[in-house]
């Protein structure tokens, strides 16, 4: 497992004390590209799930699909009021671009 924090940020005139939440995010292909699909589980800091999502992407990549699984993760995040988010994933290449320390280089991942 690989596991990423984001940086707290603080918008333009909001309060500070959104809530720290997890997202378990994962995205597969049958072949690659094959048929597709991306999920994600996001979790309070009691470890309760808030939130989950689920796409069938048709035919894409495994490395897109692990990329929808993360954005699914962090958009139910912000739905759920997140000010902070550990991202939990199998991907080693997700992780490490997510990190820097791999360069995004396929156009339709940047």
């Amino acid at each position: 497992m690989w596991s990423a924090r984001s940086p707290t940020q603080k918008r333009p005139g909001e309060p500070w004390g959104g809530r720290r939440l997890r997202g378990h995010t994962d995205g597969a292909a049958r072949g690659n590209p094959g048929p597709a699909g991306a999920a994600a589980l996001v979790y309070d800091e009691a470890g309760e799930c808030v939130g989950e999502a689920v796409l069938f992407l048709g035919v894409a990549t495994n490395n897109v699909a692990e990329y929808q699984g993360l954005l699914l993760g962090l958009g139910q995040a912000l739905e759920f009021g997140a000010s902070e988010v550990e991202v939990v994933t199998d991907s080693e290449l997700l992780a490490r671009q997510w990190s820097g320390e791999y360069r995004v280089r396929h156009p339709e991942l940047k």
